[in-house]
């Protein structure tokens, strides 16, 4: 997720570098923004990133836990 955060953040930087140079800001203001911006974004992704793993993780843990559940009622009712 990391890796993933890093690049997206990268990009989103020169991405926000374009789009202020192209409204005619200037550089020193640009770079500023965009910096910011990168950070921004990239501490957003990383806490969303680990809320996504979090739900993902869980929800796959839940599933597995009922598949037991199942397998584990059907054995004691002698039904294999």
């Amino acid at each position: 997720m990391k890796r993933l955060a890093v690049v997206i953040s990268v990009s989103g930087f020169f991405i926000l570098a374009v789009v202020g140079w192209a409204c005619g800001l200037q550089t020193h203001t640009c770079a500023i923004k965009s910096a910011v911006g990168a950070v921004g974004l990239y501490v957003l992704l990383r806490f969303a990133g680990g809320f996504a793993v979090d739900i993902v993780a869980g929800g796959i843990a839940e599933s597995v836990r009922r598949q037991q559940n199942v397998k584990d009622s059907t054995f004691e009712r002698g039904n294999q």
